[in-house]
């Protein structure tokens, strides 16, 4: 393992992070070893660490390059190539619903064991489907954001205004799933009091799965929507650009077609990676029904499962429970996952905490008051930073906090709707908080890299987003 560990992070890595754990995520990566039987190309290898539910996932960036240059060379043969795949991604997950009815109609605790593991194999496959070629989407964000810049810079005159058109040519032509159902939920409250309890139940039955995430299901009630219903803030529909605003400014801007290609495809992978994730959070809410089944049987708690391995889960019954419930603490207190399509190794208790060690003192992050990023969306705005890298934090976040984070996702929601600006290390323009960003219509620098590791709680700090710009005003 250390062999194959030390040889991952010597390279240069692209990474992402958020709150989860360990199977959902590594049911999930197992999509961009398997895209390969459709696609033709994968992933080669990633690892990710886990500590307490929090999660970060490491690509190398030159697998990251080198699938891209694979889809511009497939979208010179074909300007449908990325449209064909999400048709065919859709198709794929769409032959899970059926498993997901009877995940429902189930009583667990009359299945074998044998049969219980059958329902592994099954989900794990769902919940790799739920990213499944979808997978693509990290290397058109990693490296199509950054050349579309590049051709947008060169082609245009007026660079005064290149933020604004490249955000304008970017922008989905649709809502995010977490505007939809926002504009659902406002429907329901202009209706009469016995129709909104009707309505309500549909809502909830159409959005159980809204407040999951990769460190697994949140269970909400009617309660949850009446709260809303009364104090919901609606997300700005202005901030959508339209399909025939984005031709009129290519027609006045005479773009080349290489780069409104460009621009398109980004645009639908923004749509593409809201409905990969609301596919993966209703995955998730199966998938736990089936470890919780798994954790009363080897009298566990479910969050020590959740960080076993696929190879382990799909084999639970075979385990040798001496000492489990000591070795999945170990992992959940931290550890590290590689992956590289058929092996699953783990680092974990005093190896782990070496390893952390030596990659920190690795680790030179300059001392700067300027950080400086992606702009996702404009504006200029001053206030209390507030370090929250997951759910476990989000009770520091205030009204009017400038919320700095390693990358957003829709669980963070309720307090985005508090925060004055976000600010991220990782994400471009197709990510959630760019989406998010422009939905609510708040100042957005993504893409820096160091936010959460050079600001600290408490500093008082200025993000002028029209210039990708952070500046440290008070520590």
């Amino acid at each position: 393992m250390n062999d194959k560990f030390n040889s991952i992070t010597s390279k240069k890595l692209y990474s992402q992070a958020g709150s989860g754990v360990a199977i959902y995520i590594i049911a999930a990566a197992y999509s961009g070893f398997r895209m390969v039987e459709q696609l033709g190309y994968r992933y080669q290898e990633y690892y990710f660490q886990t500590k307490n539910g929090y999660v970060e996932m490491h690509y190398i960036e030159d697998d990251l390059i080198k699938v891209w240059q694979i889809i511009k060379q497939k979208i010179l043969n074909n300007s449908d190539y990325i449209i064909n795949i999400k048709n065919k991604y859709e198709e794929i997950f769409s032959r899970h619903k059926k498993f997901f009815q009877q995940i429902d109609n189930t009583d667990f605790s009359l299945l074998t064991n044998e049969t219980l593991e059958e329902y592994v194999n099954k989900i794990e496959i769902a919940q790799s489907d739920s990213v499944g070629l979808a997978h693509i989407i990290e290397s058109i964000s990693f490296k199509g954001e950054s050349e579309f810049r590049q051709s947008l810079e060169q082609e245009i005159q007026n660079g005064s205004q290149m933020n604004e058109y490249f955000l304008k040519l970017t922008s989905p032509n649709q809502y995010s799933f977490i505007a939809q159902e926002e504009d659902e939920l406002r429907k329901i409250a202009a209706l009469s009091p016995e129709k909104q309890e009707i309505e309500l139940q549909k809502h909830l039955k159409k959005y159980f799965w809204i407040q999951n995430s990769y460190f697994g299901p949140q269970e909400i009630d009617l309660d949850f929507f009446r709260k809303r219903m009364a104090q919901i803030n609606y997300l700005k529909k202005e901030q959508i650009v339209s399909d025939e605003e984005k031709i009129q400014l290519t027609k006045e801007l005479n773009i080349s077609q290489k780069t409104k290609q460009l621009a398109d495809i980004l645009a639908l992978s923004t749509v593409w990676r809201d409905e990969r994730k609301a596919n993966i959070l209703k995955t998730i809410h199966y998938f736990s029904k089936i470890n919780t089944e798994i954790a009363r049987r080897l009298n566990v708690d479910v969050k020590l499962v959740e960080h076993m391995t696929l190879h382990e889960l799909r084999q639970f019954s075979s385990l040798d429970k001496k000492g489990l419930k000591e070795k999945l603490v170990e992992r959940y207190d931290g550890s590290y996952y590689y992956l590289n399509g058929t092996d699953e190794l783990v680092i974990s208790g005093p190896e782990y905490r070496k390893i952390c060690s030596q990659m920190e003192n690795k680790s030179n992050h300059k001392i700067t008051d300027e950080i400086r990023g992606m702009i996702a969306n404009g504006g200029s705005v001053i206030g209390r930073a507030v370090i929250c890298k997951g759910i476990s934090e989000f009770s520091k976040v205030q009204d009017g906090d400038i919320l700095v984070t390693s990358m957003t996702r829709p669980e963070f929601m309720p307090i985005l709707r508090k925060v004055a600006a976000i600010v991220t290390d990782e994400g471009g323009i197709t990510c959630h908080a760019a989406i998010v960003a422009r939905e609510l219509n708040i100042p957005a620098v993504i893409g820096t890299k160091v936010a959460t590791k050079i600001i600290k709680d408490g500093m008082m700090v200025e993000v002028k987003a029209n210039h990708g710009l952070v500046k440290i005003l008070v520590s």
